[in-house]
């Protein structure tokens, strides 16, 4: 990191941050705090992660104030200003869906930002990492299916997170803050929605009447909104699933091992 950016060799100290690719380090710089985040390594590819693209599409959503303010980016290194803010994770659940719901309208009425998501080529990626052993037939039979199939025609096309959870929203003093965009991608809002409901991001209880609200701000229609989201279903198992394979075979962290099966125990139930 010193030899890209000098300025690091100032770092009082370095340190690494929790997280599940474990790729992003909290720096200090002459008393201002920075994040830095490192492309993953030949043999630890994360598909969908590229730094170069972030860097990019950051520039562009901090701009609107919806992103961290990205400060550099020489290979293999991203350099961010760091977000102040308390984590999400303890918001009382009614103060955080409401709170959630402008932010979301925000990021999804920004036009897109040049960077299409290409969502068979990104599962057929984690297909191709994964080790034979961890190949199914249901996988591939599957992973054929969706791409004969084809992805649902975009209803909104808007910049997407693709990576909303607590953990990765701030309270800070202009409200919830989202960071964390190494998935980042243009692509179908309702496809954002539906990673929303499948993690339980909102209660299943109060889904319903917060996507009432989203269609609402944003003009659309209630039903069809609902209808695609179920479209984009499918995808998202197996999304989850190919991503919870992969990262258990990269790292072989015994807690993805049972999210993994669980993903591809929800994909058989569907069928």
């Amino acid at each position: 990191m010193h030899q890209v950016f000098p300025a690091a060799q100032a770092a009082g100290s370095v340190s690494s941050l929790h997280g599940l690719t474990g790729l992003t380090y909290q720096l200090e710089c002459a008393g201002r705090p920075l994040l830095a985040r490192r492309q993953p390594e030949a043999g630890q590819e994360i598909p969908g992660v590229n730094r170069q693209r972030e860097y990019r599409l950051l520039r562009k959503l901090s701009a609107a104030d919806l992103a961290p303010e990205p400060l550099g980016w020489q290979s293999p290194w991203l350099l961010l200003a760091w977000t102040p803010g308390e984590n999400a994770a303890e918001m009382p659940g009614d103060s955080f869906e409401q709170q959630l719901l402008p932010l979301l309208c925000r990021l999804h009425r920004q036009p897109p930002v040049g960077a299409p998501l290409n969502l068979p080529a990104l599962l057929w990626r984690y297909w191709q990492l994964c080790h034979p052993r961890d190949k199914s037939a249901r996988w591939l039979r599957q992973l054929r299916r969706l791409t004969n199939r084809g992805v649902p025609c975009a209803l909104r096309k808007a910049p997407l997170h693709l990576d909303i959870h607590r953990g990765n929203l701030l309270q800070t003093r202009q409200g919830l803050q989202l960071i964390d965009w190494e998935y980042a991608a243009d692509g179908d809002v309702a496809l954002e929605l539906c990673m929303l409901q499948y993690g339980e991001v909102i209660t299943p209880a109060g889904w319903a009447r917060w996507l009432q609200r989203y269609a609402s701000a944003m003009s659309l229609n209630a039903g069809v909104l609902s209808q695609q989201v179920e479209h984009w279903r499918p995808w998202v198992r197996l999304l989850i699933a190919s991503w919870y394979q992969l990262r258990y075979q990269q790292s072989q962290d015994g807690e993805l091992k049972i999210l993994a099966r669980e993903a591809w125990r929800q994909i058989e139930k569907s069928q």
